[in-house]
Parts: structure tokens; C-alpha cells; sequence
């Protein structure tokens, strides 16, 4: 039997993963299907799957999910590939410098500092707390975003396997199927990551990462599997 693996590579971008975890979550098909999320980026990949298990807590069939901030462990024997990869996790991926950076705040990782305080009314730069810094923060490199994110691309292209679907988000390629979708809202990391945590703590429903899923390309491309 066709056993289906989706690895998300860059799952914690925040500016993309409310609505590639709602397609995934809207793609039900009738073999068995499992979830790889990836992200370098472990403030941003521990809450894309606090996000995902939320969304798939009422469903009846739900595909087994895992996390890892492995690229060779994620993409090992997946059928299907989605790279998604913003500029945090870009960086981490282009140069070891970015791990380094990590390892200061690694011990600590707790994203749900970010509910004190009023939401409606974002926090100063300099009051907010050292972990919500590092969440929305990059490695200091002499890189810019595209350039981070192209060295990126390369990176985990050559990981991947040769018979391995591959789909890249909103970023065009010539090696791989080009998937564009911008669903409107905040563009500002900070204000997307208290959008998501509204949505982890059900503060507000997540209705709305499956309506934008199923508004995606990402499902359809999943269906033509």
C-alpha cells in the first residue's frame, strides 16, 4: 500500500505556515499520509506545531505528525516535499553561524511569553522579553534575505531525493513545482506570530488557517498525488 510522506521544510516561517498547515490538514486522502515539519528555528518550528496539533485536534483521521530541525531527517524517504523557507530559517540553513546564535537560547524555549500584555497593542522593541527577541530575530549575517534564502534553496535541494515531488512557496524556482499565494493580513513577523499564538491558546478559532489551506494551491498540488 502507497505510503505518503509530506516533509515541510521552513514549517515555522510565520508569514506562510497558518495556511500550508491548513491545507495539510484539509487533504484527506484514502492511503496512509504522514507530516515531517522541519524549520533550524526552534521558537518558530515548536509553535507551527502547537498550531497543527490544535487544528487537527477534532479531526477524526489525522495524519501522524513529527517535528525535527533535521533537513537529512525530514526529507529521508518522503514522497513529497514542500519548501517554505523565510529568511530566519534561511540563514540558519546558509551559515553554521546561525546555530551558534541558537544555542543561546535553546534551553529555554517558551513562545507563550509572548501573550503578556495587550496584543492589540504591540511591545516595544526594547521591553519585549529575550525569548520573543530571538523569535522574531535573525543571525547577524552579511546576507541579505533573498541572497540567505537562495543559498538555502540550494542547500536543501541537494538533500533532497530524486523521486521526491517538490513544490517551493512563493519564491520561484526552475527545479521544482512553483507555488505562489498571499492571503492577505499583517506582513510584520511580530504581529503574525500574535495571530498564531490567538489561534494556539483558542483565543480565537482556527477556521480561518483551513479556509485559507483550502483557498491554497498547496491542496490541489497534495491531490495530484
Amino acid at each position: 500500500m502507497l505510503q505518503q510522506t509530506v516533509a515541510v521544510i521552513g514549517a515555522g516561517n510565520l508569514s506562510t505556515c497558518a495556511w500550508v498547515l491548513g491545507a495539510l490538514a484539509s487533504y484527506h486522502p484514502d492511503w496512509p499520509y504522514s507530516v515531517r515539519l522541519c524549520d533550524p528555528h526552534p521558537e518558530q518550528i515548536g509553535l507551527a506545531t502547537k498550531l497543527f496539533e490544535v487544528i487537527l485536534k477534532d479531526q477524526l483521521s489525522a495524519p501522524e505528525v513529527t517535528s525535527t530541525a533535521s533537513l537529512d531527517e525530514a526529507l529521508l524517504g518522503a514522497t513529497d516535499v514542500v519548501v517554505t523557507l523565510g529568511p530566519h530559517s534561511a540563514r540558519r540553513i546558509a551559515s553554521p553561524v546561525g546555530l551558534a546564535h541558537l544555542e543561546v537560547f535553546e534551553a529555554k524555549p517558551d513562545p507563550f511569553e509572548m501573550r503578556k500584555g495587550d496584543m492589540n497593542r504591540p511591545t516595544p522593541q526594547s521591553r519585549l522579553s529575550h525569548t520573543t527577541r530571538e523569535m522574531v530575530s535573525r543571525p547577524d549575517l552579511e546576507l541579505s534575505d533573498s541572497e540567505a534564502v537562495r543559498l538555502a534553496l540550494e542547500d536543501v535541494r541537494g538533500r533532497i531525493g530524486t523521486k521526491s515531488r517538490v513544490a517551493v512557496v512563493n519564491t520561484p524556482v526552475d527545479w521544482a513545482e512553483n507555488l505562489t499565494f498571499d492571503p492577505g493580513g499583517p506582513k510584520d513577523d511580530l504581529t503574525l506570530a500574535y495571530q498564531i499564538l490567538r489561534w494556539v491558546t483558542d483565543d480565537e478559532p482556527v477556521w480561518d488557517c483551513q479556509d485559507m489551506g483550502v483557498q491554497s494551491p498547496l491542496l490541489a498540488w497534495l491531490k495530484e498525488a
